[in-house]
């Protein structure tokens, strides 16, 4: 039985961009608000590090800092970077419908795909 890779598998591609985000939990129970920055993009989502965690599932809202657009999301991991000093989270967000919201100009074809299907 053939498995394919998980870069065969991802669902669009991901561009390694710093983009500056307000990440807002919509979980009245877990509010939480941090400005951080993107490390990676695409159409399905992002990854960002923050301060603070987030559990899995937590809904949310993605604000882009230069832009007045927001989009929402949910969490789909949240990876500990550092254990010494100020903790840091590798925090994985999924977009509830793909799209070119980072205003890429020319954004991979399968950018496109995904917002289609």
């Amino acid at each position: 039985m053939a498995t394919e890779s998980h870069d065969t598998m991802r669902r669009s591609t991901r561009l390694a961009l710093q983009v500056g985000v307000l990440i807002t939990t919509l979980d009245l129970r877990n509010q939480v608000c941090e400005e951080c920055r993107t490390v990676a993009i695409n159409a399905h989502g992002c990854g960002v590090i923050m301060q603070e965690p987030l559990k899995v599932g937590t809904p949310l809202l993605i604000d882009l800092l230069a832009q007045q657009r927001s989009k929402k999301a949910r969490v789909v991991v949240c990876v500990t970077l550092s254990e010494a000093g100020p903790k840091s989270y590798l925090v994985g967000l999924e977009f509830e419908t793909p799209e070119n919201f980072w205003g890429i100009e020319s954004p991979p074809a399968d950018w496109a795909i995904a917002t289609k299907g």
